[in-house]
């Protein structure tokens, strides 16, 4: 089994972590949160920028619907009001970096992969020497953007987990797994908790049908939680496969194991991903049926669009949806606007408005959080901008 060979559920989306998500609800709830969060009163000091989250929501909403220009428009635009009111503070510089992060997620989503490698791994670099990147014709002099070394240690710090998250996600979309092992033994990001350095290690030996050395690792993981318990589960499943051995048991401990995870609307994609990642390695048996069920359920409940979308053009569940299922899961797509290739122009045009009046504000509100933080510290405050 190579790279091409593994199932495509795996190459998408494993490794695979239940990193929290903004639900995709109906595109009028998505519009009128990012509006409320457009207008909504600024902090004064402290964490949470509800003007930087809206064009954040703002950029996903246009990928969301085949705007991709509009999207990293967005997240440009929202970059260049932190620039401007450099150097930030620690509480500021990771707000800024998001933007930038969201523009190499872009590109993952585009498939231009190693476009996006090259963002993540040039902003943790630059991050890490104090220097200069160059990312979508809008070069980040990190040293000028930061107010000192502790607004560089955190901005060191996260980035890192992002070139362990979307910086693996990355290499191994583009079925690169050998890249991608060696890009975590690199950076340090292989543990013994199952995260996305040890499941890459785990695969990438799947993938050059080195069962026996997957399962070895798989079987010296600590699976603390019942996340992790389920992921290695399916992983177990996937090396038996791949070594051609007897799996009957282990498509029953997988599907046990998923099917008692628990109903957090913010891990509903991760739940998606998983169930059907197990319904590709087991797409038969007595308990493919409480699997669809269950992921029907998820999705029925929460009412995300994207698990919604992921469940209908699924290849293994749609042959086990009923009418009515299909009849429920096809309106929730619609509602959320899943089955648009862009959105409809007055819809654009609200969610063009909110991103303006939220850019303003975030500039307004910047201003009013470096002020707080120079008079907490006794440094006299920067008026040059």
């Amino acid at each position: 089994m190579t790279s091409r060979d593994l199932p495509r559920p795996i190459v998408d989306w494993f490794p695979l972590v239940p990193r929290s998500r903004p639900p995709a609800g109906s595109l009028t709830a998505r519009l009128a949160e990012i509006h409320r969060l457009a207008r909504a009163p600024q902090p004064i000091e402290g964490a949470g920028l509800p003007t930087a989250e809206a064009l954040n929501k703002a950029a996903l909403l246009a990928s969301d619907h085949s705007m991709a220009s509009l999207a990293a428009d967005l997240c440009r635009r929202q970059l260049q009001v932190f620039v401007d009111a450099a150097p930030l503070p620690p509480v500021l510089l990771k707000a800024a970096l998001q933007p930038l992060v969201n523009l190499g997620r872009l590109a993952t989503r585009a498939g231009d992969t190693a476009r996006a490698y090259a963002i993540f791994t040039g902003l943790y670099d630059a991050a890490r020497t104090r220097g200069t990147v160059s990312i979508e014709q809008t070069d980040v002099d990190f040293a000028e953007l930061s107010d000192g070394h502790d607004a560089l240690r955190t901005a060191e710090r996260f980035l890192w987990t992002v070139l362990l998250a979307d910086g693996t996600r990355a290499l191994t979309q583009a079925g690169r797994w050998a890249d991608a092992l060696d890009h975590v033994r690199r950076h340090n990001g292989i543990g013994q908790r199952l995260l996305d350095g040890r499941q890459v290690l785990i695969l990438a030996h799947c993938a050059t049908r080195n069962y026996r050395e997957a399962l070895g690792h798989l079987d010296a993981s600590l699976t603390q939680d019942p996340w992790e318990k389920a992921v290695a589960a399916v992983l177990r499943l996937l090396c038996l496969r791949t070594g051609n051995l007897p799996s009957e048991a282990a498509s029953a401990a997988a599907t046990s194991a998923y099917l008692t995870l628990g109903t957090d609307r913010a891990h509903v994609v991760f739940r998606t991903r998983l169930g059907l990642s197990l319904l590709a390695l087991a797409p038969r048996g007595p308990a493919v049926r409480a699997v669809a069920t269950r992921l029907v359920q998820d999705a029925r409940c929460h009412s995300d669009g994207r698990a919604v979308a992921m469940a209908l053009n699924d290849p293994y569940l749609r042959p086990h949806l009923t009418v009515d299922e299909l009849d429920c899961l096809t309106h929730i797509a619609a509602e959320a606007g899943q089955a648009r290739d862009t959105l409809p122009l007055g819809l654009l045009a609200d969610l063009k408005t909110s991103a303006d009046i939220a850019e303003n504000n975030l500039r307004y509100a910047i201003a009013r959080l470096i002020t707080g933080h120079h008079h907490a510290s006794g440094v006299p405050t920067n008026t040059s901008h």
